[in-house]
């Protein structure tokens, strides 16, 4: 089967439109645990608040020694830029690496459903060791 001429339009979500610009950041702990935004998974907490209709921008930022793959439960993300140079294909996303001293930016609109969710590194064990947040997304 030939593979098409051109790929489906993927739309351009407008940055101006933000209602809130974010900053997460993927760190470790001095016991060799691993950090969001310097603390560790708590299920009881919340980290993340956001609103249902919203556009957001977060700037995902890696200050440990290893790779980590942000992934963002229940609502898709485009990249926006990597270390401050804008992404060339626009895509939908739930993961995208953040490799060690990088910096990747995302928007996410807030479409769907409300509720809470979660939002972490994507390899196993350093959300098992804490790199894991909370997001509450309330409706309208």
């Amino acid at each position: 089967v030939p593979l098409p001429d051109r790929l489906r339009p993927v739309e351009a979500l407008d940055e101006a439109r933000a209602v809130r610009r974010r900053r997460v950041v993927f760190g470790g702990d001095d016991r060799g645990g691993f950090t969001l935004d310097g603390r560790a998974f708590d299920h009881h907490r919340v980290d993340l608040h956001a609103r249902l209709g919203t556009l957001e921008v977060w700037e995902v930022v890696n200050e440990h020694t290893t790779d980590h793959p942000f992934h963002l439960h229940s609502y898709s993300f485009q990249v926006v830029a990597r270390d401050g140079r804008p992404e060339p294909v626009r895509a939908w996303r739930d993961t995208v690496n953040v490799p060690p001293g990088g910096a990747v930016t995302i928007a996410v609109p807030f479409r769907g459903e409300p509720g809470r969710t979660v939002y972490h590194c994507h390899i196993a064990s350093h959300e098992d060791l804490g790199m894991m947040g909370v997001l509450d997304v309330t409706g309208p």
